[in-house]
């Protein structure tokens, strides 16, 4: 930059340092401009793919026909009888951020109901299943019983049929509601609503995601509720008995009743699946509750079993724990298969046994979910999913845990990364999975997390890539984009060219804002080869002299220029080693080079 003014030639004339600055960040502004606009464009792209990875495939309410299931923006499609509706947001809404309020306004019941129906037309002997999901939202409706209902009217708007589920007292905290009905006739109405009796002055109860569709017609329990007999089905340490009770699928339960040990179960016999498909999930559920007075407050879970043509086991997952109640309760899991021609067998099983426990169980579902592809080639993690143990793997200010998850991105298990200490937390591959980088060569990461802790939703992840010389000296780290955690698993992405031959690049996701309780679940991480850099051209060269005020200033900046970070460091940079920088004898500032010597944008001459 030459000078105009004839009053400011000369030795020991001096450019302000805020100029510089000034200019400097005005530049980076514009090249960063592009760069962060194809980030988002990538962004955008990415969450495209995910929203067609179908994750719910298979699973109960994948085929919800209820039109405005959770109330997230308005009240359509719903109306009381007898009682008045809010839309009011609650922390822990079953699904979403908001749920319906309906208020008692006379009667001794009072319902919430869809209008119109949600099917408007059935087809005979067609199962339908609906659920939703209560509690109370006043003190004097606590302990009161609520059903759901299913009725099905023809076309003279005459009531054909009414199936009504078995009643739970409205609690504090939310429980589901369950219940299937056949069609009886073709071209009918089929309406939903939740009742509660016992009504008076004040009452009230809150409602959410509620759920209407066909059952799958590929269930593959070919006895899944006891209807006839208890075929297909046996005890370890316990008797089965086939009982008449209103469970959540016709008029009769299994009774599963402890006859010795600490333990005992239920089981499929012969197995489910008979053959296994390697990569395909099964997803599982069934229905429990006490049988007796001693087993209430009992944990039980549901448990799939892979196993070979030897009979060997060659993997478990289990349920998450509930305790029994006397009234009925789902337990799901999901498995992935792990070879072709096993078997799959599911059974429940309560622990802490002693004489007169007993649990009912009704609805036995297994049905052939997503298939999930083994991991592409090239892949550089060489424990990517967990699927056997947490090696290659350490926290920083975290603590790992190896758990089961029925979404796990890829197979049955996702590592659990729990705050120890600190603001920030990380997990780390260890050692590096790039021991030797080539200089030049793109290095393509990812990994999938999700919350796995209350506390950490909204709170911001980042996946980091970082080149270390021989002497463990950071020569560069990239940064993804900053994702901000929910409870469904996301993608992240990060990719970097090498700079020098023979270095080691590790990748590791960190949590920010942390805090006590904070937790996240990552899975899935990947770590490839992508493009190589072409050499610089030999006479376009950078001049990298150290910091002096007599000299240039050379600061680096990774490609993917987070500029909310470096920008600062540059800064901050200048003004540690420069009070004001020289003008030399012609009237020019020194060059300040900012960015890689191998990326020209990024030299520049002020």
């Amino acid at each position: 930059m030459k000078k105009t003014s004839g009053k400011s030639q000369g030795r020991g004339d001096y450019l302000s340092l805020a100029i510089v600055i000034s200019l400097l960040i005005g530049l980076i502004l514009s090249s960063c401009a592009r760069i962060l606009e194809l980030q988002e464009l990538d962004k955008t792209k990415e969450n495209s793919k995910n929203a067609q990875r179908g994750y719910s495939a298979g699973r109960f309410g994948s085929d919800n026909l209820v039109s405005n299931p959770s109330f997230e923006s308005d009240l359509s499609g719903w109306e009381g009888w007898q009682s008045s509706l809010t839309r009011i947001a609650l922390a822990d809404a079953p699904d979403g951020d908001y749920v319906v309020r309906v208020t008692r306004t006379t009667g001794t019941s009072y319902t919430v109901d869809d209008n119109p129906a949600t099917v408007d037309a059935t087809v005979a002997g067609q199962t339908y299943w609906a659920s939703a999901w209560v509690k109370a939202a006043s003190t004097s409706s606590q302990g009161k019983s609520v059903t759901l209902r299913l009725r099905e009217i023809n076309s003279s708007g005459v009531l054909v049929k009414e199936t009504i589920s078995q009643a739970i007292p409205l609690a504090t905290t939310f429980r589901q509601l369950f219940i299937t009905a056949m069609a009886v006739a073709s071209g009918n109405t089929l309406d939903i609503r939740i009742s509660q009796s016992n009504a008076a002055s004040g009452d009230s109860f809150y409602a959410d995601q509620f759920i209407l569709e066909p059952a799958p017609a590929n269930n593959l329990v070919s006895n899944p509720s006891f209807e006839t007999n208890t075929s297909g089905w046996i005890g370890w340490q316990s008797t089965l008995a086939r009982t008449q009770l209103q469970g959540v699928d016709g008029d009769y339960v299994v009774k599963v009743t402890r006859s010795t040990g600490s333990s005992y179960t239920v089981n499929d016999e012969p197995p489910t699946v008979s053959s296994t498909t390697a990569g395909q999930t099964y997803d599982a559920s069934a229905w429990v509750q006490a049988a007796s007075t001693s087993a209430e407050g009992k944990t039980v879970t549901l448990k799939i079993r892979e196993k070979n043509s030897a009979g060997e086991l060659v993997q478990e997952i289990s349920s998450p724990a509930i305790p029994l109640s006397n009234f009925f309760q789902q337990l799901s899991a999901s498995i992935t298969a792990q070879g072709n021609g096993n078997t799959i067998d599911i059974r429940i099983s309560q622990t802490s046994a002693v004489s007169g426990d007993a649990f009912y169980a009704d609805l036995f579902v297994v049905t052939a979910g997503d298939f999930v592809p083994p991991p592409g080639p090239g892949n550089l993690i060489s424990n990517p999913s967990f699927e056997t143990s947490l090696a290659g793997w350490i926290g920083w200010q975290a603590v790992l845990a190896r758990e089961s998850l029925g979404d796990a991105p890829d197979g049955n298990y996702a590592v659990k990364v729990s705050h120890s200490t600190g603001t920030s937390f990380t997990v780390n591959d260890q050692p590096a999975n790039v021991s030797s980088t080539t200089a030049g060569q793109e290095y393509i990461a990812s990994a999938w997390v999700k919350a796995a802790s209350s506390s950490s939703v909204g709170k911001v992840v980042t996946l980091k890539l970082r080149e270390r010389n021989s002497s463990n000296v950071t020569v560069q780290e990239w940064t993804s984009a900053p994702l901000n955690l929910t409870n469904s698993f996301q993608k992240l992405s990060v990719s970097g060219y090498a700079i020098n031959n023979g270095d080691s690049l590790d990748v590791r996701i960190s949590h920010g804002g942390a805090a006590s309780g904070d937790a996240f679940y990552a899975d899935l991480f990947e770590l490839k080869l992508g493009d190589t850099a072409p050499p610089p051209p030999a006479t376009d060269a950078p001049e990298v002299r150290p910091f002096d005020p007599d000299h240039p200033v050379y600061h680096p900046i990774p490609p993917n220029c987070p500029l909310y970070e470096y920008s600062s460091l540059i800064v901050a940079n200048i003004a540690a080693n420069y009070t004001k920088i020289s003008i030399d004898d012609q009237g020019e500032t020194p060059p300040i080079y900012v960015g890689q010597p191998s990326d020209p944008i990024w030299r520049v001459t002020i």
